[in-house]
């Protein structure tokens, strides 16, 4: 399957509006960082899980790219959250802990 074009530009906008390119994580391992923008499946980047690859055996999932979760704790966000996100109708986990800038 592929990518779901609306989620995609979701998770980038995310990326984007909270200084993506900073986040602590990619400084920690440069090499997850660019996937976030223009790699694999959105199902592959770090913080993010889709019903594919849900641990969570109880969420509904209705496709396989769904996101489900997103758990970017300490990952050093800066900025706003853009109301892309409202497109992950399936979010049911949004984890942002530690991340003061937000």
């Amino acid at each position: 399957q592929t990518d779901d074009p609306v989620q995609r530009s979701a998770l980038v906008a995310l990326y984007k509006a909270t200084g993506g390119s900073n986040w602590d994580v990619f400084q920690e391992q440069p090499s997850v960082g660019t996937d976030w923008e223009t790699g694999s499946t959105y199902c592959d980047w770090v913080g993010v899980v889709c019903c594919s690859n849900n641990p969570l055996v109880r969420v509904p999932c209705d496709n396989a790219r769904d996101v489900v979760v997103l758990s970017l704790e300490n990952f050093g966000l800066q900025g706003t959250l853009p109301s892309d996100l409202a497109a992950l109708t399936s979010l049911r986990v949004l984890n942002l802990g530690g991340n003061p800038g937000l």
